[in-house]
């Protein structure tokens, strides 16, 4: 599919850094699918291997930027800045489209008051050859939510960035990703469903990669940088209903970054800046209940799924 000379209804945006293993397969699943009226823009943030060869590759197929490495949030802002698009789809370098990716989630968005419209994502563990596909999804761990407001994300981000098709003009009303390492995506999310509504595809329209590059594959490091980003949050937000969901997500955050220490054999402790300050009692209180209630619930979950392909295996072997 060449990019086309009028206006694209949707631009597809991919930042990319030092990916020359994977890149090729994720814009590959980007040209197979059946909606094609959209263009590309790939931006290199400053890769140092082979992965601007294998973009030229793909030339004239997408449009190729260039920046020094910023990382891969203002790498996604540069190339919505240059978007023709009234919509952006988001892809990262190392996950695959399936094929009807777009043509799911468009209807959804017939409906003027929804600006930002996502699907599930099978996971897929690359950590040991060969690849295996987990038989939990994305929403497996983190429930969907429809409609406006904030209350959702109290829980966990439920959208997989490489699921997403949002309207432009919801960056020109909320603003551009936070320039930081990791988490931004949350926090726009977040702000974008306090003026849009949210929608979803129940099924899996993309794979999620599982690897030791991925950024987010070092878990405190991501809860820690999802914390301070959310803590900065708090201070500015612009009303007491939204500081309460966003005080909610520290202190989730906080809870997390402590078990995943611990996992990982340090001290679950929390510093000066793990901490939430200035949260009433109420708060604090119907936090724990709500974190109490959804870490039993997985472990019931995981339980009964167990259980049931213990049950499965064991009748496999009897016939």
């Amino acid at each position: 599919m060449r990019a086309s000379a009028r206006r694209p209804s949707t631009t597809v945006v991919m930042p990319v850094h030092n990916r020359e293993a994977w890149v090729g397969r994720a814009l590959e699943s980007v040209l197979a699918q059946t909606w094609s009226d959209f263009e590309i823009l790939v931006v290199d943030d400053g890769s140092t291997d082979g992965t601007a060869d294998v973009l030229r590759r793909y030339l004239p197929h997408i449009t190729l930027l260039s920046s020094p490495h910023t990382g891969a949030y203002a790498a996604r802002n540069l190339a919505i800045r240059q978007a023709r698009g009234a919509l952006v789809a988001f892809i990262d370098s190392d996950d695959v489209w399936h094929p009807d990716r777009l043509e799911c989630e468009l209807p959804l968005l017939d409906d003027p008051e929804v600006g930002l419209v996502f699907g599930d994502a099978c996971l897929v563990d690359y950590r040991r050859p060969p690849a295996r596909r987990l038989r939990r999804t994305f929403f497996d761990g983190a429930s969907p939510f429809r409609g406006r407001g904030g209350s959702g994300f109290t829980r966990d981000n439920f959208i997989p960035l490489s699921s997403v098709l949002v309207r432009r003009q919801c960056f020109e009303t909320c603003g551009e990703f936070a320039p930081v390492r990791m988490g931004a995506d949350y926090l726009k999310w977040f702000e974008i469903a306090h003026r849009h509504a949210l929608d979803y595809v129940p099924r899996p329209v993309c794979d999620y990669a599982i690897h030791p590059g991925s950024l987010t594959y070092d878990t405190a490091s991501a809860i820690v940088a999802r914390l301070a980003l959310f803590s900065d949050a708090v201070a500015s937000a612009p009303d007491p209903g939204t500081r309460i969901e966003l005080q909610r997500i520290v202190l989730n955050h906080r809870w997390l970054l402590a078990i995943a220490r611990f996992r990982s054999g340090s001290r679950p402790t929390l510093g000066p800046g793990d901490r939430v300050k200035d949260v009433s009692r109420a708060t604090r209180f119907s936090w724990w209940l709500s974190f109490a209630g959804r870490a039993v619930t997985r472990r019931l979950r995981r339980l009964v799924s167990e259980t049931g392909g213990a049950i499965r295996s064991l009748a496999s072997k009897a016939r």
